[in-house]
C-alpha cells in the first residue's frame, strides 16, 4: 500500500510511478481523512509508502494528521518507506516523519526524495518548461534506482535531498509553515466561471462555493495550492504576490478518477 498525498501532481507523479513498478495498491491520505478510514490490515511481508511533497523543509500537516491517526494491524511489521518531493531540498522532513511514525510504533525502514518543479508562488515563479523538462528527466532517473532499492527491501537512509545544512534549514524555515499556511490571502478574481473545481479537490474540504464563488471556511489549509494551480482560468490569488505568475500542474499525471488532489 502507497499513501500519498499531492496538490500539483509531483507527489502523485511518483506515487503512480511507485504503484505500477512495485505492484502496490494507492491510497490517497485526502480522502482516507475524510472518511475517516485509519485502520487496516496489513498482509505478511507487505510494503507500506508515504509519497508527499515537502513545505518549508518539514511535513505537510495534512500528513501529520493522517499519520497520527492511522492504525496499521497484522501479524508482523511491514517494510515502510518513503519518496519526499521537493524544490531543492527537504531538510530534516525525513527525520520528522520518522519521529512521527515512531509515536505510533511504525519504524521508517527507507527513505528517498527527488527533485520536481517547484511551484510555491506566493515566494517564487514556476520554472520554465526546458528547466521542468530537466527535473522530470533526472527525477525519472533517481526513481530508477529507488525503485530497484524498494524492491530489494534495502534499509538506510538514502535522501540526498536534504542541503548542505538541512537542520538549519527545518529551524529557519518550519515556524514559517506552522505559524502559517492561512487561507486569509485567498481571493478570487471576476474571471471565476463557476466550475466548482476548486472545492471538489481540495483535500480537507476548507473551500465551500457561496453565490456561486469560492469561500475559505477555515482559518487554515494544508496550502497545497491546488486550488490555485488547477483553476482553469486562473482566478484564484495568493495576496498580490501571484498575480501574473505561471501556473503549475505536473503534466504526467493521471488523476484519480474522483478529481482528488491527494
Amino acid at each position: 500500500m502507497i499513501f500519498y498525498f499531492s496538490g500539483t501532481g509531483n507527489s502523485l507523479y511518483v506515487a503512480q510511478k511507485l504503484s505500477r513498478e512495485l505492484d502496490e495498491p494507492l491510497c490517497a491520505m485526502a480522502d482516507t481523512l475524510q472518511a475517516n478510514q485509519y485502520t487496516y490490515e496489513l498482509a505478511d511481508e507487505e510494503r507500506i509508502g508515504f509519497v508527499f511533497p515537502v513545505y518549508f523543509y518539514t511535513v505537510p500537516t495534512l500528513v501529520t494528521d493522517f499519520i497520527r491517526n492511522l492504525r496499521l494491524s497484522g501479524r508482523e511489521k511491514p517494510y515502510i518507506f518513503t519518496v519526499m518531493t521537493c524544490g531543492g531540498q527537504t531538510g530534516q522532513a525525513g527525520r520528522i516523519l520518522d519521529r512521527l511514525l515512531f509515536r505510533q510504533r511504525l519504524d521508517l525502514a527507507y527513505q528517498a526524495a527527488v527533485v520536481l518543479p517547484d511551484n510555491f508562488v506566493p515566494l517564487l515563479t514556476v520554472p520554465d518548461t526546458r528547466r521542468q523538462q530537466a527535473l522530470f528527466t533526472a527525477a525519472d532517473q533517481d526513481l530508477a534506482e529507488i525503485i530497484g532499492q524498494l524492491r530489494s527491501h534495502a534499509s538506510g537512509d538514502f535522501n540526498r535531498k536534504k542541503g548542505t545544512a538541512p537542520s538549519l534549514l527545518t529551524a529557519f524555515a518550519a515556524p514559517f509553515y506552522r505559524r502559517g499556511h492561512k487561507t486569509r490571502k485567498f481571493t478570487v478574481t471576476d474571471a471565476c466561471t463557476h466550475c466548482r473545481l476548486c472545492a471538489d479537490i481540495c483535500p480537507e474540504k476548507t473551500i465551500v462555493i457561496q453565490s456561486g464563488k469560492p469561500v475559505w471556511q477555515k482559518e487554515r489549509c494544508t496550502w497545497c495550492l491546488a486550488c490555485l494551480h488547477r483553476c482553469p482560468v486562473q482566478a484564484i490569488q495568493h495576496g498580490r504576490t501571484t498575480r501574473g505568475k505561471q501556473r503549475y500542474v505536473n503534466p504526467n499525471v493521471v488523476w484519480p478518477s474522483k478529481g482528488n488532489n491527494a
